[in-house]
This record gives C-alpha cells, sequence and structure tokens, in this order.
C-alpha cells in the first residue's frame, strides 16, 4: 500500500509491505520498520532499523497529531487511491464551482445514489462503480447540486468517463 506522508511542510512517498512484514520504502529507499503495540490502542513503540521510539498517534479527521518521544507533529496522510480519485476530479474553470467526477477505473456502475438536482455535501456518496468484485463508492468533493447526470446505472464505464456534476 503507498501512501503520501506530510509532516511539517516535507513530503514522503511511504510504500508499506502488503503482508506488513518486510521492507518499508520511503522515497525510495528501503528500510526496516516495525510496530508494537502498548496498552492503549494509540501507544505504540516503533522501531526503525536499529532504534526504537515511543509513539502516540491521535487520528483527527484529516490529519493525525503524532508525539515521537515527547515531541509532537501534525502528520498528514493521503492513500495512493485518494489521490488518483481526486486527480480525476477537475474543475471546469467557466463555472468555476462545476466539478467533473469521472470514472477512477472501469467498471460496472453498480448504483447511483443521487439525482439531478439533489443537493450534496461534501463527502456524500454519489455513486459505486463495481470493479474486480468490489465495491468503490465515489463521494462528493464538494458541497453542491447536481447539475449535469451523465451515468446510466448497470453500464459499464472506461477510466475518466465523465460520470456527473456537481455546481
Amino acid at each position: 500500500m503507498v501512501y503520501f506522508v506530510e509532516i511539517s511542510e516535507e513530503k514522503f512517498k511511504v510504500r508499506m509491505p502488503q503482508d506488513e512484514a518486510g521492507p518499508f520504502a520511503v522515497n525510495g529507499e528501503s528500510i526496516r520498520v516495525d510496530w508494537v503495540q502498548l496498552g492503549q490502542r494509540n501507544h505504540f513503540l516503533l522501531i526503525v532499523e536499529d532504534a526504537s521510539y515511543e509513539l502516540f498517534v491521535e487520528d483527527r479527521g484529516r490529519d493525525y497529531s503524532v508525539t515521537l518521544n515527547g515531541t509532537s507533529f501534525q502528520v498528514g496522510l493521503e492513500e495512493e487511491k485518494d489521490r488518483f480519485i481526486r486527480s480525476l476530479i477537475k474543475t471546469d474553470a467557466k463555472h468555476q464551482r462545476c466539478v467533473e467526477v469521472r470514472a477512477p477505473m472501469p467498471g460496472l456502475l453498480s448504483k447511483i445514489l443521487v439525482k439531478e438536482g439533489d443537493k450534496v455535501t461534501k463527502g456524500a456518496p454519489l455513486l459505486i462503480i463495481e470493479a474486480m468484485k468490489m465495491e468503490n463508492e465515489i463521494r462528493a468533493t464538494v458541497d453542491g447540486v447536481v447539475s449535469k447526470l451523465k451515468a446510466v446505472e448497470g453500464e459499464s464505464v472506461e477510466k475518466d468517463t465523465l460520470l456527473l456534476s456537481v455546481e
């Protein structure tokens, strides 16, 4: 799994092994990382190469507060899939607030959860695309009104197909 991490305006690309065993990669450099949960759900012993660190992690919704050996940091975290989906959502410059929602991958449009004229809030589910036997929920990235619905439920879609617009 790949994450994009931001700490104090420094950016890192972190690749975690699929089975949580094996080396991590930070900006392409392989490192050994392990951790052990200590008592509380958010308290860990972090081992990087041969050094150990006490770590507290607090989920704050869009980011995390991480305390490492007594020093606190704000950490932004974004999954590679989320970044890719966000890159497919383009703003129409002519309408400044018109956001196009496009298919992030080829698949079957299994459910349309909105109709033209519906008011949506940021984070609200819009539709579901089924790909490789997994359902992928596509959510609104802005508050607005569904202005154009181009998608048809049950239809196969290709990557980058315009599905709907939100103004």
